[in-house]
């Protein structure tokens, strides 16, 4: 069980991390704002579906 917290509580961490990164190349360079902002969701929600479909039941 925290193997598990830790493993999670480290994806939050980089969840934000990523999101304050890519909202900072959305402000400050040519990328498109919604794809920069949007990055972050897309990448952690497929990484979401991977470790849904995977769990242990």
């Amino acid at each position: 069980m925290g193997v598990n917290l830790a493993i999670g509580i480290m994806l939050a961490f980089t969840y934000i991390f990523f999101d304050k990164i890519f909202g900072t190349l959305a402000e400050k360079s040519s990328i498109s704002p919604m794809l920069a902002v949007w990055l972050p969701n897309i990448t952690y929600g497929i990484l979401a579906f991977f470790l849904l479909r995977n769990a242990k039941r």
